[in-house]
């Protein structure tokens, strides 16, 4: 026993084109739920994609737009006139006619990577010039140090004319100090 279940051959282009509507500018609180109840409104919704992030900080929060199609193109087209311009939610939708962007055009934005190809390589420069490059800036490095070193030195060292000798304090000065606390008697009113 033979039996063959046949697969599924998706419509031609050209079949679901004039079907397929586009709708953007959705809040990013309208449900996949309450916006097929919308749709569903404006005639038999054949196919509905409501795109989500796949990756990134958004992963999983919807995208902004679906796309519907639609079982004839009378209910397309009353469902775009009436879906434009109506405010859901906070947006004001924006619909218009799905536009297919051919297979080409996908994989020429993004060419996949091959496994053996090769990554770009820097160009290779002379070990010896590098390392009498490290040493020059080491030197200069050096020189800079010794130079602010002497500079903070000289800064630093107070000269003979600006010092100033502070007299001694007198043995009252003393005493007063041996007792930093003293209680202060308050006169009563």
């Amino acid at each position: 026993m033979d039996a063959r279940i046949p697969l599924p051959v998706e419509p031609l282009p050209h079949e679901t084109d004039d079907k397929r509507i586009w709708i953007g500018n959705l809040d990013n609180r309208l449900t996949e739920f309450h916006l097929v109840k919308v749709l569903k409104r404006y005639g038999n919704v054949k196919k509905f994609d409501f795109l989500f992030h796949k990756a990134g900080p958004l992963k999983g929060h919807p995208r902004g737009y679906c796309f519907v199609t639609y079982e004839t193109k009378p209910q397309a087209e009353h469902a775009l006139q009436c879906l434009h311009g109506k405010l859901m939610l906070s947006k004001t939708l924006v619909a218009k006619w799905a536009n297919n962007v051919p297979t080409e055009d996908l994989t020429a934005r993004r060419p996949a990577p091959l496994l053996g190809a090769k990554k770009e390589q820097k160009p290779v420069v002379n070990v010896n010039s590098q390392i009498s490059a490290i040493e020059a800036k080491l030197k200069a490095m050096e020189r800079d140090r010794d130079r602010d070193l002497d500079h903070c030195l000289l800064a630093t060292v107070p000269s003979l004319p600006s010092q100033v000798m502070m007299p001694k304090p007198s043995t009252a000065e003393c005493r007063s100090q041996a007792k930093p606390y003293r209680r202060h008697h308050r006169t009563s009113r």
